[in-house]
């Protein structure tokens, strides 16, 4: 059996269009599904509650969420799921966390990074930089930091400090938007 997946437009990498799966990696998944199922159920109300406080929208009430056997995590904002690797079977809820920020972070500053002249590359590097959030704001449900890629080490360093100094996501936000157009190299 094969699983289509299209991480070569997410990660801006060219990646192969099937990768070979089997019965027993299925299985795994399956039950790794459950797994997770019964870890967010406790941390249910926790998420929805930090994620309305980043964003200032709650969570939909609704979502798909995959355990995928490929070694990438995912979300789609068109077909409103998200899909984890079931490599992160000691880190779902981390990694589930990080990829409901990217799908939030769509919802409400997309449109924001393309009206400030923002390309779709550099988007996803906004996009990425601001899951150091996830560390502020669910240190207690998450059974390990959010790291985030080296690449935005800095920058997202840099991002943590201007919430902090203001505890205000939206200005902190915007005030990262303001310092990456004025020194585009720095997501180059």
């Amino acid at each position: 059996r094969r699983r289509v997946i299209s991480a070569g437009v997410i990660f801006g990498t060219k990646v192969s269009n099937s990768i070979r799966t089997n019965k027993k990696k299925f299985g795994e998944a399956k039950e790794k599904a459950k797994e997770f199922q019964k870890e967010f159920n406790l941390i249910e109300d926790t998420f929805r509650e930090g994620i309305k406080k980043i964003f200032g929208m709650p969570f939909p009430k609704i979502m798909k969420v995959y355990v995928n056997t490929t070694p990438y995590s995912m979300d789609d904002y068109e077909k409103k799921c998200i899909s984890i690797s079931y490599e992160r079977n000691e880190n779902f809820i981390t990694s589930f966390i990080h990829e409901a920020n990217h799908y939030m972070f769509r919802r409400k500053y997309q449109g924001v990074c393309e009206r400030e002249g923002f390309n779709k590359k550099e988007t996803e590097d906004i996009k990425e930089i601001i899951t150091i959030l996830n560390n502020d704001f669910f240190q207690k449900i998450m059974k390990a930091p959010d790291e985030g890629w080296k690449k935005h080490k800095e920058l997202r360093q840099k991002f943590q400090s201007m919430y902090r100094k203001s505890e205000n996501v939206d200005w902190a936000i915007l005030n990262l938007l303001r310092l990456l157009k004025n020194n585009r190299d720095l997501i180059r």
